[in-house]
């Protein structure tokens, strides 16, 4: 369990709805989490606000008042009740109808719906809603916003959005992207363009959007286990699906199975493959997510196995002036995970893919790189040790130090 996956599981534990098993997982994190004990406690003090405002209205005060009316008055001279048995109907019946609408208070009040998937990460603004929900909803910055069944998320042309739902898949939108979140596993493609990486213990299904005057979704494409695609919706309601991992993927169609190879792109119309398809380069096509993965630590293993990829390709590919923007396009927050990679053992191994990169950090560094870039003055590389003082020399000029002396 990580600080991923754990705030999945807090409305379950909330209501004592965790195995054994899981409750022990989550302690063990909390344990070592300052941020996730943090977020449980006040879930729990929420949950404890809500709760006493959500309780309905005692009864037993009102109860007792009407069954006070139902004591015979002995005041009497003559000894005889005053309560009748119409009187005593009509008491009965209020009684009754007391708790009533208690009941109906309890069962109106809606029950919070369960979440299954967030939002785990975004670039700009981000628009989502629920499903009974007539407004969207606008998000920005690092906050993780919770998504129930049927939630919709929709990014705009400047944002992107990663969401990481319940059965641990990860899904992530392109500029001007909506999805419907159907459950854990299964998300339908309304617009736009979208990659998944399937859970590696569960299988996951697309929708392709229904088409007009159909409001059942016929076209469901179940992806295996671990499988990593690329969806795009095309005209008249069609779409595309991309094989961007380095093995086959197997889809599971209504009426058949079609299997994709890594780099084949095989367009879908009305549920069935159609006859031609074509050939795509992965990293190219993968470009788009850089600017989600950046916002990862610099170490991430997926975040620097992406920029070795297009590091690599620079300068032997006619489409090098591609990749090059795809980095220069980060800016300096690109940087950060450029000088990890060049300061890590693996680059070693590649020193032109090294060199490359930290040709990208010579232009586009900042003052804040200052420090990192002078542990590269010692680079077992002259190249790199040349780059790195050249750029500290870039980055220098005309700076005032606390000695009163400037380069």
């Amino acid at each position: 369990m990580n600080c991923e996956t754990l705030p999945l599981l807090l409305n379950a534990a909330l209501d004592g709805e965790l195995s054994p098993q899981e409750r022990a997982a989550m302690q063990q994190h909390l344990a070592e989490c300052e941020s996730c004990r943090e977020q449980w406690a006040e879930l729990q003090f929420l949950h404890q606000d809500l709760s006493l405002v959500l309780s309905p209205p005692s009864i037993e005060p009102a109860i007792r008042r009407l069954m006070a009316t139902m004591q015979p008055e002995s005041n009497r001279g003559d000894g005889k009740s005053r309560f009748s048995r119409r009187n005593s109907s009509l008491v009965m019946v209020a009684v009754v109808c007391t708790l009533l609408l208690t009941v109906g208070i309890i069962f109106q009040s809606p029950a919070p719906a369960l979440a299954v998937a967030q939002i785990s990460m975004m670039t700009g603004t981000v628009d989502y809603k629920a499903a009974d929900a007539r407004d969207w909803t606008p998000v920005a910055g690092t906050q993780r916003i919770s998504l129930p069944a049927f939630a919709r998320v929709r990014t705009r042309s400047t944002s992107l959005c990663e969401i990481r739902t319940g059965c641990d898949a990860l899904v992530r939108l392109n500029h001007e992207t909506e999805l419907v979140l159907h459950r854990a596993e299964k998300v339908e493609l309304v617009a736009g363009e979208l990659w998944c990486r399937a859970p590696a213990t569960a299988e996951m299904e697309i929708c392709a959007p229904s088409a007009p005057r159909q409001p059942a979704l016929t076209n469901v494409f179940t992806c295996p286990s671990s499988a990593e695609i690329q969806w795009k919706t095309l005209p008249n309601n069609a779409m595309s699906c991309q094989d961007v991992a380095s093995t086959a993927v197997e889809l599971q169609l209504p009426s058949m199975n079609c299997t994709i190879q890594p780099g084949e792109c095989v367009t879908f119309s009305a549920g069935q493959p159609i006859p031609e398809s074509s050939r795509f380069n992965p990293v190219e096509a993968t470009g788009w997510q850089l600017p989600l993965l950046v916002l990862r630590p610099p170490q991430d293993s997926e975040l620097r196995d992406r920029l070795t990829s297009v590091l690599a390709l620079i300068g032997r590919s006619k489409a090098s002036f591609l990749y090059e923007d795809q980095i220069r396009g980060l800016g300096p927050s690109g940087v950060i995970p450029l000088l990890a990679y060049v300061r890590s053992k693996e680059s070693v191994s590649q020193p032109e893919v090294r060199l490359r990169a930290m040709e990208m950090i010579a232009e586009m560094a900042t003052s804040a790189s200052i420090e990192d870039l002078n542990t590269l003055l010692q680079d077992d590389d002259p190249r790199i040790r040349k780059l790195s003082s050249q750029t500290l020399a870039r980055l220098q000029a005309g700076r005032t130090f606390s000695d009163g002396k400037t380069l």
